[in-house]
Order: C-alpha cells, then structure tokens, then sequence
C-alpha cells in the first residue's frame, strides 16, 4: 500500500487541529519553514551534506508546537524560541546551523528573532536551571564520582538543549567526535538532577538479550548481592545526612556507621561478597538488624520518604532461601530482566554510550517504545497468564543515546524518533575557552596559574610543531595533568613532575622517532621558562586558586553555597590581587605554596609577603564595589543570610588589606542586611510569589528578579495574562520595586562608607566639623 507524502494544507490541517491554540499563521509558516528545509537540504542538497540523509517531517513540527504550548501562553508564542532545538542543533557544521537560523528570519521575517542560548546557570535545592530549561532535582547525591566533573562555559549550551529533551520527556541524541564530552554531559545532567544513571556501552555482538534480558540458572547469590548493593547506598546517604545534621541523631548515626562496618568485615570474612559465597540464614538475620536500624534512623532524618522496596526486597530474598534450602528451586531457570528494563521499571535514566556499534535490528526493538504513550512487549519472556508481558515505562526513565558519526549512522527510524543535539570537536574549527581548560586542569588535580599555562603551552606547542599528533585533543592535556598531580603527590619536585608527565603523555605516544624527539624538544623549550626569576611569582588565576570555581558535585551537595561563591569569584579576584601588595594570611603564589611546605605546614598565623600585582592598585579599588554588588543584588529570600555571613568572612580572613577594601565589604553586608529588613523585599517577594504560587523555592526569589530574565520569562509565560497591557503593567511594577531597593542598597552603603570615613578622620577635619554641624552638635 503506497501512502503519499503529506501536502502542505495536510500538515497545516493536522497541526491547527491537533494545536489549536496557536495561531494558524504560525502554524502556516511553521509548515513552510519545514517545507524551504526539505526543498534546500533534502531535494536540491544544496547544504546540510555532512550527516545527511536528514529527515524534517510532520514530527518536527510536532515537537516544535508542543514545545511552544509547554514554555509559552496563548497570545504570546514565539515560534524563534525553540527552532534552534528542533532543527539547528542537530546539524554536524556551524555553518549549516546558522543557515537553518537565516532560512527561519527569511520566512518568520523580523517579528520573531530565534534564541541561540544564553549560557546562564541557576541552582537551588529544588532546581537546576540553564537558559529557559529547569528541571527539578531529586535531591540525591552520589556516593562517588570518578572521573570529576566540571560545569564549564562551553558544555552550558548543549546542556541545555538536552536538559529541554529530559523535560519533554523526548530520547535524545548526542552526536560528535570523540573527546568531545558525550558522555560527560549526560552524566552531569544526571549527576545536578540526582536522578540514577546506567551506562551500556553497546557493541557490535550485543543482540536482544542484553537489553531486555534472558533466562538464567536459579542463583540465590544473585539477588543477594543486589540487595548488599541497595543497602550499602542507603547506608551511605543516611549516614551522610545524619554526620551533617546538628539534631539529637548523630549517636544513632555513629551507631549505624559502626554496626555497618562489623557487618562488612563479617562479610569479607565469610566471603560472602562474592559469587562463589553461599547465604545462610544467620547472614540474612544480620542484615535484618542493619535494615532495622536504616528505617528507624530514617524516620528520624527523613532521607527517603519510602523505604518499602527494600523490606519488600529483603523479604522476598528469605523466601527464596527457604524454597531453596527445602530444594524446590534445584536446577530451576528464572527468568532476569535486562539493564533496559530494569530501568524502565525503575525510572532511572539509561545513557546507551557509542549506540552506532550495534546492530539496526537489535535497535528496531525500541521503536515501538519510542512511540508517544509506547510501551516494550517482552515476547522473548513468553506467555505468563495468556498475555505477552508489556512494560510501560516509569514516569522518570528518559533514555540518551550517544554516538561517533565516524563509525557509522543510525536508522532513519531511530533518527527520527529522537532529537539530535551535535556537539563540535577540537578539529571542527571549535577553540576551548582557556579558563575552561584550568577549571578541568584544577580539577584533575594540578594548581597555579602558571602551571596550567605551562601545561597548555606545551600541549598548543605540540599541536603546532606535530600535524598529526595522536595527542591532540583535550584528552592527553587531562592525562598529562593528572601524571602530574600523582607525581607531586608521592613527593616529586614541580620539575621533575612536569618533565615525567609531558613526556608520558606527548612523547611516548607518537607514532615515529622523528615526532618523539621533536615533542621532546618543544617540552624542554617550555620546560626553560622555570628558570626565570618571576616564574610563579605572580597572581594564581581567579577560579583556580585558591577559591575554585564549584565543581558540579559541589554543586550538587550544596547548591546555595555553590551559588554564593559563584557570583563571589570577581570578589575573590580583586582580593587576592589587592592582597599581593603587601601581607597576607593566606598562599597566593607558588612560591607561597613553597614556603609553607617548608614550614612545618599552613597555620592560621602564618603571615606571607612580596609579590607581583597584575591589576593596578586604583582598577582593583574600582572593581571592588561592584564586585560586592555582583554578591548583594544577587541574593535570594533562601540565601541572603548566608552571603551575609560569606561578607562577614572575607572581612575577617583579609584583615591586612587597606581598609577602603574591608569599607566596601562591610557596607555591602550591611545594604544586603538592611534591604532584606524592610518593607521593600517582602513587596518584592509577593508580587514574584504571584507569578509561582504554587512553588515555595524562596531560593527562586531574587532580591532582583531582572538578574535571572530567562527564569521571570518563563513564569509569566505560565501566567496566561489578559492581554499585553496586563503583562506591561506587572512587569513595570517588578520593575519598580528593584529599582526602589537598588536605590536603596545605594544610600546604605554609601552611608555606612562616610560613617566609616568621618571615623577615621582627625577631630579638627573639616568634615567631622561640617558633620556635627549638620546634627546641630556645633
């Protein structure tokens, strides 16, 4: 049966009928916006070769509506908002990107300009936020990390694409070269929302078996070390929270840390940690005592809100103990789900790493799941009660796909079903912003400005000098940091370490003799510059030491104070810089660093001095006040007391600055203090509260909410105004009431600094005269 190809006025009927809240004129362009793509890239190929054959169908529009009906309202659509999602970011080049965007302003005209991203990052206790895309966070944080991960400038854009993706509910595509981050930013976007991720790594032998599953032998040893698992996670999390809490549960949680220990070095023992062990009744009444002492902690702490599945877990392991100790279960099958179905049953999220290697057949079986409202028939399970089992997936399972177009593309099927996000390599014209580079440097382990630009130096130099170095990408720069964090641990000199870790990662690795020697020669070249006398002298770069930027497991555990040292970095900076000019408490340079390991270590008195400053004494002066106001005008209702008392420190732990510096400190505390006590701020919360009624985020509440624009967009968008007189007049009250606390925030400070100013003056000044004149004392 043939099924001829859907005509312009089909889609428009289709796309007015199934979204009739958007306008038909949109709609209508919508459908010749399609249309120009598949006449352009499909039919005349005239761009878009890389990565084609490339499908723009009834789905695509689909998507687009409902992507508009979620983050717009009635009245307000903005189709520019989301065409870079739906159509440019699944394209391979940065030129084919921006012709998708230019055939969009050719047919949309000047009305709607299309949104590119905007890289802002938010996050509070109950959200994360990139752009326009927040997802709500489960609270949950991983016992372990490995490898560290880091939010930097470059990854904020395809994240939140992806994010958009997890929030529709939509499986999503990451396409791009190798090292280019694929499996990075799944598992960072996992990693902020607390929600559990499995990785498959997929490969060419891998057939139905391993996806849905298969029947295996009765082994009680199984289920046994599944549970060990579960509890060993739970143990770690409310063991955590309770060491964190200032409540009457921190015996019970000493109690539970210690009993949990006895119990695992039984199990070591007794080599029951093992396939090869056997479980006896007396292993299982042990853990029973540990799953009791878990829910009675738990009540207390409130880690989980339902510990059901693992009493239910538990109970149904010692049934299975006693059917195979009576030898019911002998020489028996059972039948066990795989990664894929454990994983829709549970909601977790199922990242499927390099999905290109697998066979398109195998694939094929997910199509039916990828359906809206689909769901996985398990035929391979046979019948059970006359019927096939059908799993319909958990509200919260999403599943990711990533892949290397070197090695192939997936099914036209498989395309289609999901949405492409392309992220660009090292060899695509794309350059690493270079405080991305030390933020992944500092995370690896190595400190100091001047080392992380020796370490990029060297391996630019390597790039340059050997065309085709194996040791080109990111990759080697992360691998040599971390040789050399090793070295410096065990007791190595900064010299040494250097020269061992380039070589390891640069020389070694190169394909002849000839390229060896030369990236021998490059590294000694770089290598030379130790020598000098003001090598290492200088500043320490600002988001690297000594107050780094937030990991994203910082991030993760404490998000408010995350948030704070955020937007405190420029702050730290002028700081830091200020304090080379003359004594300081604290290391700021490598020769800082040196010293106090001489020492007999860093104490709270340890007094340094001498230094190079690379900002001018009056530009850092200059930037102090509104590095202070980055701080203050930033606050929320959740957090404001916490950058207070963060304010407070500073004033504290830079004691030997000038005192105009610790002025501006002090007066941006006491703004921040007098703002948030008066009428204006809770003025300024009911009207925001007004736009999330529902939501009790205080964290969400900005003190000014024009400092997250994305995130006020989006709330009115959900308001559903009247009209746009409606919407003008709300947004010109907001408005008002931040300049008034802005002006505010103004007048305190500046009278804090004349307060702090006539202080310091002499008694016979001509302002202390003018003062008390103006208080009538003269």
């Amino acid at each position: 049966v043939f099924v001829d190809q859907l005509t312009s006025k089909d889609m428009e009927f289709i796309g007015n009928s199934i979204f009739p809240t958007i306008d038909e004129k949109i709609i209508a362009k919508m459908v010749e916006f399609n249309n120009r793509l598949v006449q352009e890239v499909c039919m005349e190929k005239l761009w878009g070769h890389k990565g084609s054959p490339w499908e723009f169908n009834l789905r695509d529009i689909f998507r687009w509506c409902q992507l508009m009906q979620t983050d717009q309202s009635p009245g307000f659509f903005n189709p520019g908002q989301h065409v870079a999602l739906v159509y440019a970011d699944r394209m391979r080049t940065e030129a084919d990107k921006a012709k998708v965007l230019s055939v969009f302003r050719e047919v949309f005209g000047e009305e709607y300009e299309p949104y590119c991203g905007s890289k802002e990052f938010h996050i509070t206790p109950l959200n994360v936020q990139v752009g326009f895309s927040v997802l709500r966070r489960s609270g949950e944080a991983p016992v372990t990390l490995d490898p560290p991960l880091s939010i930097t400038h470059q990854c904020l854009k395809p994240l939140e694409s992806l994010m958009k993706c997890v929030d529709m509910g939509w499986m999503t595509i990451v396409v791009g070269p190798a090292a280019s981050g694929k499996t990075s930013l799944v598992r960072l976007l996992a990693l902020l929302t607390g929600h559990h991720l499995r990785v498959m790594a997929m490969n060419s032998a891998m057939d139905t078996t391993e996806l849905l599953g298969g029947f295996e032998q009765v082994d009680i040893m199984r289920p046994w070390q599944q549970l060990l698992e579960t509890v060993d996670y739970t143990v770690a999390m409310v063991i955590r929270r309770g060491l964190m809490s200032l409540d009457d549960g921190t015996q019970d949680t000493e109690f539970l840390l210690q009993t949990w220990g006895i119990f695992c070095q039984w199990l070591k023992e007794n080599r029951l940690q093992r396939p090869g062990g056997t479980v006896n009744s007396e292993a299982l009444n042990k853990l029973e005592v540990i799953i009791l002492l878990l829910q009675k902690l738990n009540t207390k702490l409130k880690v989980f809100t339902d510990m059901s599945k693992l009493q239910m877990d538990f109970t149904l392991l010692k049934e299975r103990l006693a059917q195979l100790e009576d030898g019911w279960t002998n020489g028996g099958f059972e039948w066990l789900d795989g990664m894929l179905v454990q994983a829709l049953q549970a909601g977790d999220w199922l990242l499927m790493d390099n999905v290109n290697f697998c066979s398109a057949s195998v694939l094929d079986r997910l199509n039916a799941l990828l359906e809206p409202n689909g769901s996985l028939a398990i035929n391979e399970r046979g019948v059970i009660d006359g019927k096939t089992p059908r799993i319909t997936p958990h509200p919260n399972f999403r599943l990711f796909l990533t892949m290397d177009p070197v090695h192939g593309e997936l099914s036209r099927a498989m395309r289609n079903r999901g949405v492409e996000v392309y992220i660009p390599g090292e060899n695509e014209g794309v350059c690493w912003d270079t405080l991305d580079l030390k933020t992944l440097l500092h995370s690896a382990g190595v400190t100091g400005d001047c080392v992380c630009d020796l370490l990029i130096q060297i391996h630019n130099g390597i790039r340059s000098a050997i065309w085709d170095s194996p040791a080109s990408s990111v990759t080697s720069l992360l691998h040599a940091a971390s040789l050399l964090s090793c070295q410096l641990q065990r007791g190595a000199d900064l010299r040494s370490s250097l020269q061992h870790a380039c070589t390891e990662a640069y020389s070694f690795c190169q394909r002849t003799v000839a390229n060896q020697k030369q990236a021998q020669q490059v590294i000694e070249q770089h290598l030379a510059i130790q020598g000098t006398a003001d090598w290492g002298d200088g500043l320490l770069s600002a988001g690297v030491w000594p107050d780094g930027f937030p990991s994203a497991l910082l991030s993760t555990e404490d998000s408010c104070f995350s948030s704070v040292l955020r937007d405190g970095q420029v702050l730290l900076f002028c700081l830091n810089s200020l304090s080379l000019q003359g004594k300081r408490n604290r290391p700021l340079r490598l020769m800082d660093l040196q010293l106090a390991l001489q020492s007999s270590g860093v104490h709270g008195d340890s007094v340094f001095s001498g230094g190079v400053v690379d900002l001018e004494e009056g530009d850092a002066l200059r930037l102090i006040s509104t590095a202070v106001r980055l701080v203050t005008e930033r606050a929320s209702h959740g957090d404001w007391i916490l950058r207070s008392s963060w304010l407070s420190n500073l004033g504290r732990s830079y004691k030997y600055l000038p005192d105009p510096v610790l002025v501006q400190v002090e007066a941006g505390n006491r703004a921040l203090r007098a703002v948030f006590s008066s009428s204006l701020a809770a003025k300024g919360k009911t009207l925001a509260e007004l736009l999330q009624p529902h939501s009790k985020d205080e964290y969400r509440i900005l003190m000014d909410m024009r400092w997250n624009k994305q995130y006020l967009d989006i709330l009115t968008n959900k308001c559903n105004f009247e009209d746009e007189e409606r919407y003008m007049e709300f947004l010109e009250a907001l408005n008002a009431v931040a300049n008034r606390i802005v002006l505010m925030m103004d007048r305190e400070e500046r009278a804090v600094t004349c307060c702090c100013t006539i202080s310091g003056a002499p008694q016979s000044s001509a302002m202390r005269v003018a003062t008390a004149f103006n208080k009538g004392n003269v």
